[in-house]
């Protein structure tokens, strides 16, 4: 009896874990973006940026004041105290962004 319980009990604990999938740094469809379109995939980043650091309402108020302030400026939003998945997650948004950054210098747009 204890045995299946225990097999029972693994099995949830797996199914609880976040699972991670951060953002691409790049695609390969990125040499077809127009500059409009790398505009727009940079704010859709900022916008699940943010959308990221309201997800645990629960943080100390000094993130609150962050999240506030990453509104204006979001790479602010990199320094709140948020779970691994979401570090990780802000991280690849960043890192994408930079790359798209780079696009569009590279295009004078």
């Amino acid at each position: 009896m204890r045995a299946p319980l225990f097999v029972l009990l693994l099995l949830l604990a797996a199914c609880g874990a976040t699972q991670v999938t951060p953002t691409a740094i790049s695609h390969p469809a990125d040499k077809q973006l127009t500059c409009e379109e790398i505009e727009g995939e940079i704010s859709s980043n900022e916008k699940e940026a943010l959308r990221l650091a309201g997800v645990d309402e629960d943080t100390e108020s000094g993130n609150v004041a962050k999240g506030v302030a990453g509104a204006f400026f979001w790479p602010i939003l990199f320094t709140m105290d948020m779970s691994n998945a979401e570090q990780i997650q802000l991280r690849a948004l960043q890192d994408r962004n930079k790359n798209l950054e780079h696009l569009l210098g590279a295009r004078n747009c």
